[in-house]
């Protein structure tokens, strides 16, 4: 791909999740740092020629995006830690602080990463705070974290209710 080219990020970080859905994890993380590597180096050579320093910081969110990704895919296979893909979730929430749809996906991978860790109660406070935040402020850009908020809220509270059940 052209290394000047805008759908370069795009391209870099498909790899590293598909190798990991393949569950090829050496060569995914091999990719991640490809990627990684690439996407920086993007970023250097923007800056320079074009000034589009906003593309860069965007590459930057989308390879945070796709390192929570595999490790959260990682981690449902047993190859990693879910604490590990819930501090990568955090960091990529951080990163894609000024893009609303790819915060929505962060917020979700977190959201998730917390109901598969059992974490119901900062799950469900987590998604409470996001809609609380929403009804107070009617800010536009949080409409993209809304549905995984309500998801999440609603799946806490059904799983919570199963393991009550289990336990008597």
């Amino acid at each position: 791909a052209n290394e000047k080219s805008r759908f370069l990020p795009d391209i870099l970080i498909k790899l590293p999740v598909c190798l990991v859905e393949e569950e090829k994890y050496d060569e995914a993380n091999a990719a991640l740092q490809n990627a990684a590597k690439r996407i920086k180096d993007y970023g250097d050579e923007i800056f320079k020629t074009f000034n589009y320093r906003e593309a860069g910081k965007r590459a930057s969110a989308m390879l945070s995006l796709t390192d929570a990704c595999v490790a959260e895919k990682c981690a449902e296979k047993g190859k990693a830690q879910w604490q590990d893909a819930k501090d990568k979730w955090l960091t990529a929430r951080t990163r894609c602080f000024d893009y609303p749809t790819l915060q929505g996906e962060a917020v979700d991978g977190l959201l998730k990463t917390l109901l598969a860790m059992n974490d119901y109660t900062t799950a469900k406070s987590e998604s409470e705070s996001i809609i609380n935040k929403y009804k107070k402020e009617g800010d536009a850009r949080q409409l993209s974290l809304l549905p995984g908020a309500y998801f999440v809220q609603g799946r806490a509270n059904l799983q919570q209710a199963e393991a009550y059940d289990i336990k008597g």
